[in-house]
Formats: structure tokens, C-alpha cells, sequence
């Protein structure tokens, strides 16, 4: 007898959102240190569809806001390290490190060590 995998409300939507953006699976690597959810989970159509759909939104509609959301919160980043570059340039200061760097380019670092 097959044992079967259950599903929370919310993987239908994650599914949907790493097939829209798959960059973000490296993104959304579980961080055992970290208390804060994944993108996929917060944005990614898990949880704020799941709210949306409970305040009368259609699923559609709830689909195409989160995602606003999740580009919006990207974007935002982008433009925080910007402006952190740009006041260290005004100091005469070397850039801080990106307190939001790709995680890829943290494994990366990670295993250069070895390579």
C-alpha cells in the first residue's frame, strides 16, 4: 500500500508561483536560522492568496496581487542596497556587503573554499 503525500491549501499555490518565477527556488532555501517564511510561502500565491481569498477576492485577482506584491518587495530591495551605495560613495566609504545578496552566489562562495 502506497502511502500518500499530503497537501496544504497553500502548495497549489507555490507550485504555480515557481513555475512563474524558478530563479526564486534557490531564493527560498530554507534558512534553519531564519525565522521569517519564504517568499514562495509569504507572497508566492501560499499565504496572501490564502487571506485574499478569505476577504472575498477572486482566486485570479488574489493570484495577480500577491505576485504585484512579491515584484514590488524585489524591487524594493534592489533600490535599499542602491541607496546604501550610494551614501557610502557620498562618505568616501567602501559599499557595505548586499544584505540581500543571490543565493546563489552564496553557495557559490560557500563551495569555491573546496573547488
Amino acid at each position: 500500500m502506497k502511502s500518500r503525500r499530503s497537501l496544504s491549501l497553500e502548495d497549489v499555490y507555490i507550485k504555480k508561483f515557481f513555475q512563474k518565477y524558478p530563479d526564486s527556488k534557490h531564493e527560498d532555501a530554507i534558512k534553519i536560522c531564519g525565522f521569517d517564511p519564504p517568499p514562495a510561502r509569504v507572497f508566492g500565491q501560499g499565504q496572501r492568496v490564502l487571506e485574499l481569498k478569505e476577504t472575498g477576492v477572486s482566486e485570479e485577482e488574489a493570484m495577480a496581487v500577491a505576485d504585484m506584491e512579491y515584484r514590488l518587495e524585489k524591487k524594493a530591495k534592489k533600490r535599499a542596497y542602491a541607496r546604501l551605495k550610494q551614501i557610502a560613495k557620498f562618505q568616501g566609504k567602501r559599499p557595505p556587503p548586499n544584505p540581500y545578496p543571490s543565493a546563489i552566489k552564496a553557495i557559490q562562495a560557500e563551495e569555491r573554499k573546496y573547488v
